[in-house]
């Protein structure tokens, strides 16, 4: 939540002064499965970490093993070499340090948590904004295929914030094997284009209305939840 604020802080700022702001979300394909670990070591090494740090985190992720059971039918035990675990409170922090280098490669307009990375670009213009994301989307595209991760292009989105009359809606087009076109909802839905980031809905206006919609939406099934239970 502490990363939309800022991200809040920064859009009614540049709204106020009349200009336009982009924001393009990307997923990390796999992120916590395909995390390198001598790679991560390396990395917080760099980072300034302590030795006694690094050692703790490589006895966490090192000589681990897994197996599948499916009924009475089990797999032998296979050695795990990268990833970190599922469900472990660390490993969100620790695939923060694994992305740390490619978000402070432009700390003002990349944000991110875990998987979830997003950038924004403001300008007058959002035909511009459109060009400088594609540009900003190669590079992080580039970065990925340097060190080993990748991106979901179908979970890759994108919403134009404005509250001008600008009814230009550009795609990002990142070449011929991506372009990431404006969120967009069926006519008949009733529900107004928005961007899901981290939980928060971002639609066109900044008004925030698709957020309570689906709020509200929530609370309204989860009352009648409640209801149904009290009535056995």
């Amino acid at each position: 939540m502490d990363l939309v604020l800022s991200f809040a802080h920064e859009v009614e700022a540049a709204l106020a002064k009349g200009l336009k702001v982009s924001l393009a979300t990307v997923d990390v394909q796999g992120a916590f499965d395909a995390l390198l670990v001598r790679r991560l070591l390396e990395r917080m090494r760099k980072q300034g970490w302590p030795l006694a740090c690094l050692e703790l985190i490589k006895s966490f992720l090192e000589k681990r093993k897994a197996k599948v059971r499916l009924e009475r039918v089990s797999t032998d035990f296979k050695d795990i070499k990268c990833g970190t675990p599922q469900g472990s409170l660390w490993s969100p922090v620790l695939y923060m340090l694994y992305l740390a280098e490619l978000l402070l490669q432009d700390p003002e307009l990349r944000f991110g948590y875990a998987d979830d990375l997003a950038l924004y670009r403001v300008s007058k213009s959002l035909q511009q904004n459109a060009e400088m994301l594609a540009d900003d989307l190669k590079q992080v595209m580039q970065w990925g295929d340097k060190n080993k991760v990748f991106f979901t292009p179908e979970k890759c989105k994108l919403v134009h914030i404005t509250r001008s009359r600008d009814i230009s809606n550009p795609s990002v087009v990142i070449g011929d094997h991506l372009i990431i076109d404006p969120v967009q909802e069926p006519e008949d839905s009733g529900k107004e284009p928005a961007l899901r980031w981290l939980g928060v809905w971002i639609n066109q206006k900044f008004t925030f209305k698709r957020h309570i919609q689906e709020r509200a939406g929530k609370t309204m099934q989860l009352s009648r939840h409640i209801r149904n239970l009290t009535n056995t």
